[in-house]
């Protein structure tokens, strides 16, 4: 017996493109994450600067 991913009898093109959303989703997420840590990282050298730190 061969074993897969349940698939609930959808056809191909629309499971693969849901995992294709589905890894998109996980990219934005991680891309957004790590602008987030960009943008503190920028703004503790900023005050650090004006503070004279």
């Amino acid at each position: 017996m061969k074993w897969g991913f349940m698939t609930l009898g959808l056809p191909k093109r629309l499971r693969f493109g849901s995992l294709v959303q589905a890894a998109e989703s996980q990219l934005e997420h991680t891309l957004m994450k790590d602008k987030g840590e960009q943008m503190l990282m920028i703004g503790t050298r900023i005050v650090q600067k004006v503070g004279g730190i």
